[in-house]
Formats: structure tokens, C-alpha cells, sequence
């Protein structure tokens, strides 16, 4: 080196000089002042700061150095291929022995350590592994492998061996500094500089491009790792453009993601859901690039379970809606399928994408057909009716054609048995004896509410109340951890659904499901007594309806789950061209198949509740139980004196337990059915209710006959009244109990909708007694003018469908005693409504 270079070096070294002589002149500063005194401890840590900057320059120093020194150890084009700005060497195999456990006698391998990557040189081929993506297990010594060391990256597991222990120690640790260090440097973890000793953590966040052959090359990924393996979160993009973002479990999809497969039309197939070893599995949905989308279960990457699947759009040629069970990526079991292009609509079973079952089809004409279904038709004896009141009862082949034997009834009840061949829409050849009603209508035909009379067989060739949702009930279960062949157990379904609860409440939520994030929060607080209580008390069951309110009301409880699907489903079956008188029957034996299913989940989290034998009642001073015969004294008793009004006292059922939870979500298609079912007899009601409104007060109830007493008018009004100057009434007397009477429109339940009518007859009771005097007792012939008054007032539209819909649901506990003749007077004024000539 000549005079310059030396010169060179020199000025260049200068620096690295510094540090030493400003620590130097510290030292002599701080020697003038007393020892612990402010001036020398602050000067002391200027020595310190000074001196670690000296021992980081001469170690960076040095590390150039050798650096600069290996790299004209090895081949040029090695170097060229290697040589970055800022990578130093570490450590190599040449230096501390190294070898590849499985190396073959004539190959050759090197290892370096450098301070951002790993570098496998065999023969003139080199590898090379950044820092982020290799994780270090050290391996126990056994008899085929001494001083081993495992080398985890995301496409290879080299095993090494060093020839000491103490090689082996020095490649760990050269491992462990390093891998930390280039951690802290790409800055994917917060740690102070005295946590570098510390082994590297197993999960880390980094991203790689895979290389080698197979299903992920030229792939990149970024996201959390674990030991070598994608896990936890992250997200994986293809050079074809398929995503898949989501969770990771030891390099495959598992737990909740999304998979995107795009199309050269430019449209893409989005797979959203719960997975397992790569597979869709659990809840998850598939939106097709034709358009239709899958949402619902799955097994194994296969439609499995209960799913809802919608074909083509409602302006294409072909469209319809499945709402049913799946097995093996087929139609199997129960479901509903709306065929929008031919406006009907299957309710049935289905096996192998195919309707084979029982089953009933309704259609936008107004047809309803029910029977036995075989691979798509309808074979075999099965039941037609129109919507003019027809039916036939008879055989069918090929579909909805009439084909062999059977009887058609005229709506009168007049009907033809014999031979019949084709469908209504095209004619119907008939080769039989024509038979004449002459039976005379009876007086409880007069006298019903529903004038729709329905065949016998009707709803006996259709699937089961209890055959349907199977899947819905079954999977609310498995969440419970009962699944099939298991005896429900309690401890071990609170367990479950607290873990999922709690999985649930420590995600943020954004303010609009605060209400959601406030009911979790609850639903972690769960009362010990509710579980483990020896007796059930008023205080504990107003308690375990609380929850349940809650419970039903949060999307992430599993009974809030249940609620949901069997909201969906029913929907799904009775709206739109499922809103079809005929189908009444099977809406509300489908919703007490709701209720009976439910009540024993809800057991099986509060045990105390009582079993369906029979109503129990509680109040907050006493507890008294009701038999369930329908003349015991104790069921009569409980009716008597029960007041729907009352606060303090509570009547246990299966049905006052849920209808409050479950009719206000499907109420509106179960009364447009109602009001369907009961439109005739509600028409010529309302036509008298609105004619008769047009009437004064004191006209209307001296018509009605309405003693005097209980007109509740002053002397004035009644000489108006007798001079027939009737303008002149102007306020009704009656109008809190006739507002009171109109909410029943407004109630969901029929215990709500009987609480009113149990309200009206008080509201009326009161303001008689408020003029007649306290001590007054109603009689019947006195009351019912009264009352009727107040239905005519009260102009109740669908009054028939009200009366309808209480009569179906009503419990029987409730139908004795004082509200089963409220009930029965609200009845005999409607029928008196419709059989009473208009003014």
C-alpha cells in the first residue's frame, strides 16, 4: 500500500478514535467532582453511552472486515451473487464445523450465516433463506445423530450436525442472536435490545414467495407463521390471481376465511366461510360466477346440512330458491324450493337433487296438490284443490295429471267418483257416477269461523311437522356438544356455549352492534342458581326468561342461532307464493313443532323448568301446580283465578315460554294466512261493522239492545234522543275499552291478544259501576249488548282471522274459567255480526 493509501486509512480510522477520547476526557472531567455527587453520575452515563458506541463501531468494524475477507475466500460468481449492501457474515462452516445430516458421499455442502439470511451452498448450487422464514429446533442426541440441530423454512427441514458440542452451542446461539436481531431490524417485533439473548419467537409474522414445484410456487404469502408452517392469519395470492385470505392452521385454510378464484370473463367464484383442512367446513358461503349463491353448511368441502341455494336471477329463464337439507353436495331430506320461472312453489322431501317423498306443491293459480312424489313426480294416490273449493282425491302419474281412480267434490259437497284422465289447466275426461249432496248444513257449520271445509286426507300424504328442519335442530344440538348417540348433559352444553360466548366477547365491535357487544357481556354473568337451583321459584323463572331474551336477541349465541335459521325457513316457506290459504294447517303445526323442539333445549340449560305434562304456576308468595285434564279441579281452579294482568304470577309452559320470543318474528306471514284463510266470512263482517259505524252512539246501542242503564248519557241527550236529533252525541263513553280492544291487533301471542280482551270486559266493568254503583254483578244478557257495542266500535278489520288465530293457539289451560267466556262472548258477537241484518 503506498503513502496515500496508508494516509487514506488513516483519516478513514479517525473516527473510530473518537469515542475512546471523548470517553477518556469524561473520565478526567468527572474525577474533579465529589464521588455520587449529581455532576458525576450524570457525566458517568455520558461514559456509557460513549463506551457502548465504541464497542458497536469496533464490532462493526471488525464485521466488515471479515466480511471483506470471505468474500475473496469464495468464487466470484458466489460473490457476485450474494454481495448486498449491509450483509455481514455471521458465521460459517468452515470455521465452525457444520454438515448436512443426510449428505452423500461425494457432495459437497457449505453453510454461512449472514445478519439478514441462511446460505446452503452444495456443490455450485447455493440457497439461500432470509432470516424472517427460519426457525432453529434443537435436536436430543440419540444413537443415528450426535449434536444435531433441525433447520425449519418454509419449504425445507435441513437436518445439521456439528462435530462437538460445543459447535453445535455456537451455531445455536450464532442462530438464535441472529434471527432476533433481523426480526428487531425488519421491525416485526417490538423488543428492547436486552431481550436479544432471548430465543426467537416460534409465531411471526413475514412474507415469502414460494419456489419449488407444486400447488403454491410463485405463490406469496404474508402473514403469521409457526415453526416453518403458515398459521394464524394471513393471506395467500396466486400468480393466477386466486386469494385466499383468512386463517392458517399448519399450512392449510382453517378456521374462518375467504378463497377467490378469478375467471377470464372477469368474474370471480368467492368461497366464504368456516374451513378444515382446506375444505369448506361448518357455515360458509359460495357465490358462483353464474350468479347463484350457496349459504349454509358444509362437510368436507361439500354442501352438507341445512343451505339455502338461489339459481339464476328472478329476470332469467330459469330461477328458484332452495331452503333444505343437503347431503353429499345434493338436495336430500326436508326442504322448500320456489321455482320463480313457473310461479310454484315444493314443500317436501328431496333425495339426490331429485323431489322423492311426500311433498306439497302450491302455485300462483291457486292449485294445491299433495301426495307422494317419485324422482321428481307426483305418483301414486294424492289430493288436488282448487282454489275455487274443489278437490280431488284420487291418482296421479307423470306429474300433476289426473290419471286413474278417484273422487271430485264440488264445493257444495256434490261429487263424482270414477275414472279420471288429464289437468285442470287443459280438461279433465271423466268416466264416472255423479253423486248429489242432500245432507242440510248443520248448525255448527253455521256457526264456524272457517267456512273452508278440508278434505280427510288432507294434510295426512305431506311430510311431518316433526320430520321438518331436522338438520337446523340437530346442529343448535352438536354446538351444545350433544351430538347423536350422546345423553344430553347440562355441565357439558354450558361449557360449550361459554366458550363460544366468550370467543365472541373479546372482538371489537363496531357502535352498531354495541347492542350485541352489551347482551354478550351479559350472557357471560350467568347466575349460578339458574343451573344448580333445587327448586324452580318465581324469581328464578322471571331470571331465566331474562336471559333467554337476551339469548335470543345475540346473533353469536347458539339459541340466537336457532331463532334465526327457523326464522329464515319459515319465511322462506309461507311468503310469496307460499302465502296460500291451504298452507294455514301446516304454518301452525309447524310452529308448535318449533316449540316442542326448542322447549327441550331450553331444558337442557335450565333443568328446574318443568316437563310438558302440564302448566306450573308460580307466584312470588306461592307455587302451585295445574293438572292437565281437562276437568280437573285444580286446571279450573288455576283459570279462575288467573289474571293475565297480573304481574306477580306466572303460568310455566313450553308455549308461554317461546311464543313471546318466536311469534312477533313470524307473525306477519302467520296472519296474512290467517287472514286468507278467514277473508270471505271477514269481508261480509267488515261490510256490516262499516255500515253500522255510520250510526249515532245511542242508535247504535238501542239496536243492539243495549239496556239504558248503560248508555251513560245525561237527561239532555236522552230527550235528543227521543226528539231524534242524535247529532248532537259527540264523545263515546266506551272509548277506553274500545281502545282497549283494538290492540289485540297489535298483540303477537294469544295470551297477549286474551290479556286485552281480559282488560276490555275490566275497562267496561269499571265505568258501568263508576254510574250504577261499586256493588254491581254483570249478567250475561245485560253484559253481551255491552260488548258487542264495543266490538262494532272497535272496528277490528279481521276480527275472524284474531278469533282464528286465539282458537288455534290458545293454551288449554287458558280455555276454562273466566277468560274462556270472555272469549267465547268476543265469538258469539262475531257471529252475531255476521248472521245480523245491516241497518
Amino acid at each position: 500500500m503506498n503513502d496515500l493509501g496508508l494516509s487514506l486509512r488513516h483519516l478513514f480510522y479517525l473516527p473510530f478514535e473518537r469515542p475512546r477520547q471523548h470517553q477518556k476526557l469524561l473520565g478526567s472531567i468527572a474525577s474533579h467532582y465529589p464521588v455520587y455527587s449529581n455532576e458525576e453520575m450524570r457525566l458517568q452515563k455520558v461514559m456509557l453511552i460513549w463506551d457502548r458506541l465504541r464497542v458497536t463501531s469496533t464490532s462493526e468494524h471488525r464485521s466488515a472486515e471479515n466480511t471483506a475477507a470471505f468474500w475473496k475466500t469464495v468464487t466470484p460468481k458466489l460473490a457476485e451473487s450474494l454481495q448486498v449492501v449491509g450483509r455481514r457474515l455471521v458465521t460459517e462452516s468452515r470455521k465452525t464445523g457444520l454438515t448436512l445430516a443426510s449428505a452423500g458421499r461425494f457432495s459437497s455442502h457449505s453453510f454461512f450465516l449472514f445478519n439478514d439470511c441462511f446460505v446452503h451452498l452444495q456443490n455450485s448450487f447455493s440457497t439461500l433463506h432470509r432470516l424472517a422464514t427460519v426457525w432453529i429446533e434443537v435436536l436430543p442426541d440419540s444413537k443415528q445423530l450426535k449434536n444435531a440441530i433441525n433447520l425449519l423454512t418454509p419449504e425445507d427441514t435441513l437436518t445439521l450436525t456439528a462435530p462437538t458440542h460445543s459447535d453445535k452451542a455456537e451455531w445455536v446461539w450464532a442462530f438464535n442472536q441472529t434471527i432476533m436481531q433481523a426480526l428487531i431490524d425488519e421491525k416485526n417485533l417490538e423488543i428492547p435490545s436486552s431481550s436479544i439473548a432471548m430465543v426467537p419467537p416460534r409465531d411471526r409474522h413475514a412474507s415469502y414467495v414460494f419456489t419449488k414445484p407444486g400447488n403454491l410456487k410463485d405463490t406469496r404469502y404474508t402473514g403469521m407463521w409457526r415453526s416453518g408452517k403458515i398459521h394464524g392469519y394471513g393471506e395467500l395470492l396466486w400468480p393466477d390471481g386466486r386469494r385466499y385470505i383468512g386463517q392458517f392452521l399448519d399450512g392449510q385454510f382453517e378456521g374462518c376465511g375467504v378463497y377467490t378464484v378469478p375467471k377470464d370473463d372477469g368474474t370471480a367464484e368467492v368461497s366464504e366461510g368456516w374451513w378444515k383442512a382446506g375444505q369448506l367446513h361448518g357455515y360458509g358461503v359460495i357465490r358462483y360466477t353464474n350468479g347463484d349463491v350457496y349459504k349454509g353448511h358444509f362437510s368436507e368441502g361439500r354442501r352438507h346440512g341445512h343451505g339455502c341455494m338461489k339459481q339464476g336471477k328472478f329476470t332469467a329463464a330459469t330461477a328458484s330458491l332452495y331452503n333444505g337439507q343437503w347431503k353429499n353436495d345434493k338436495r336430500s331430506g326436508y326442504g322448500v324450493c320456489h321455482d320463480i320461472t313457473k310461479g310454484n312453489k315444493y314443500m317436501g322431501m328431496w333425495l339426490d337433487d331429485s323431489r322423492h317423498g311426500s311433498g306439497i306443491i302450491v302455485t300462483l293459480d291457486g292449485l294445491y296438490f299433495e301426495g307422494n312424489f317419485s324422482y321428481g313426480k307426483m305418483t301414486g294416490t294424492g289430493l288436488l284443490v282448487t282454489d275455487d273449493g274443489c278437490w280431488y282425491e284420487g291418482e296421479f302419474f307423470g306429474g300433476t295429471s289426473l290419471c286413474g281412480k278417484g273422487m271430485l267434490t264440488m264445493p257444495n259437497g256434490d261429487y263424482i267418483e270414477g275414472q279420471f284422465n288429464g289437468s285442470f289447466t287443459e280438461g279433465v275426461k271423466v268416466n264416472g257416477t255423479f253423486y248429489k249432496n242432500c245432507d242440510p248444513p248443520s248448525d255448527a257449520k253455521k256457526l264456524s269461523v272457517q267456512e273452508t271445509i278440508n278434505p280427510k286426507s288432507f294434510g295426512k300424504l305431506c311430510a311431518p311437522a316433526s320430520s321438518k328442519w331436522e338438520e337446523i335442530f340437530a346442529h343448535c344440538y352438536s354446538v351444545l356438544g350433544c351430538t347423536e348417540g350422546q345423553t344430553p348433559d347440562s355441565e357439558r352444553a354450558w361449557s360449550r356455549m361459554a366458550s363460544i360466548i366468550a370467543s365472541c366477547s373479546g372482538v371489537p365491535l363496531s357502535n352498531s352492534r354495541s347492542k350485541i357487544k352489551a347482551n354478550v357481556d351479559d350472557l357471560e354473568r350467568i347466575p349460578d342458581p339458574l343451573i344448580n337451583g333445587s327448586e324452580l321459584t318465581f324469581e328464578l323463572y322471571r331470571s331465566v326468561k331474562s336471559y333467554l331474551s337476551k339469548a335470543f336477541d345475540t346473533s353469536v349465541h347458539p339459541l340466537g342461532q336457532l331463532l334465526a335459521s327457523l326464522v329464515d325457513v319459515y319465511l322462506a316457506t309461507y311468503v310469496g307464493v307460499g302465502a296460500h290459504m291451504r298452507l294455514l294447517y301446516h304454518a301452525v303445526q309447524e310452529l308448535k313443532a318449533y316449540v316442542g323442539k326448542i322447549y327441550p333445549i331450553i331444558r337442557l340449560l335450565f333443568p328446574l323448568l318443568p316437563l310438558e305434562d302440564g302448566p306450573l304456576q308460580l307466584s312470588a308468595k306461592s307455587l302451585f301446580i295445574a293438572t292437565d285434564a281437562a276437568n280437573g279441579s285444580d286446571a279450573d281452579h288455576m283459570t279462575d283465578s288467573y289474571d293475565l294482568a297480573n304481574n306477580e304470577v306466572e303460568v310455566v309452559t313450553a308455549d308461554s315460554l317461546l311464543f313471546p320470543f318466536l311469534l312477533p318474528k313470524i307473525y306477519p306471514p302467520l296472519f296474512s294466512l290467517y287472514a286468507l284463510y278467514n277473508e270471505k266470512e271477514d269481508d261480509r263482517y267488515w261490510k256490516r261493522v262499516r255500515l253500522w259505524n255510520k250510526q249515532s252512539n245511542l242508535a247504535l246501542m238501542a239496536y243492539l239492545g243495549v239496556d239504558r242503564r248503560f248508555w251513560l248519557s245525561n237527561d239532555e241527550t236522552m230527550q235528543d234522543f227521543a226528539s231524534n236529533i242524535l247529532s248532537g252525541v259527540q264523545e263515546d263513553n266506551y272509548i277506553n275499552a274500545i281502545d282497549r280492544l283494538q290492540r289485540i291487533s297489535t298483540s303477537f301471542t294469544p295470551t297477549e291478544k286474551l290479556s286485552q280482551i281480559q282488560l276490555t270486559f275490566g275497562d267496561i266493568t269499571k265505568l258501568v259501576q263508576s254510574h250504577v254503583g261499586r256493588c254491581y254483578q254483570w249478567s250475561m244478557d245485560e253484559l253481551f249488548p255491552v260488548f258487542h257495542y264495543v266490538v262494532v266500535r272497535a272496528r277490528i278489520q279481521h276480527l275472524g282471522a284474531e278469533i282464528h288465530f286465539i282458537e288455534d293457539l290458545i293454551e288449554r289451560h287458558l280455555e276454562n274459567g273466566q277468560l274462556g267466556i270472555m272469549f267465547t262472548t268476543l265469538k258469539a258477537c262475531y257471529y252475531q255480526i255476521l248472521n245480523e241484518k245491516v241497518i
